[in-house]
């Protein structure tokens, strides 16, 4: 689910962050890939639990590890399970849609 769940801080720390100014601007302080590593680690769980934004920033420091040259071993992937929980969410969403309809009519 998360690729940059076994990232060392030692190469987070290696990260060149261009733009800091821009970032400066828009976000009232620097960019700092070991905070936001850290920040993305909290809001998972430990890289545990699924939570849309953390795994959008997951993703993005990903890909500014990778324009570095940092190796990311993990690779996002959809498990089986969750594949599974997906279909069995939408099946009940359209078994209450039917029941609505039902009693409508």
């Amino acid at each position: 689910m998360y690729s940059i769940s076994n990232v060392k801080t030692e190469d987070l720390s290696k990260i060149e962050v261009k733009n800091q100014p821009k970032i400066i601007q828009l976000i009232g302080k620097k960019l700092n890939p070991v905070e936001a590593f850290e920040v993305i680690k909290k809001d998972s769980g430990g890289f545990t639990k699924s939570h849309k934004k953390a795994e959008e920033a997951d993703r993005l420091l990903a890909d500014l590890l990778k324009k570095n040259g940092i190796k990311v071993i993990g690779t996002p992937k959809k498990s089986t399970n969750n594949i599974r929980l997906k279909e069995q969410e939408r099946a009940r969403s359209l078994d209450l849609l039917e029941l609505e309809l039902k009693l409508a009519a």
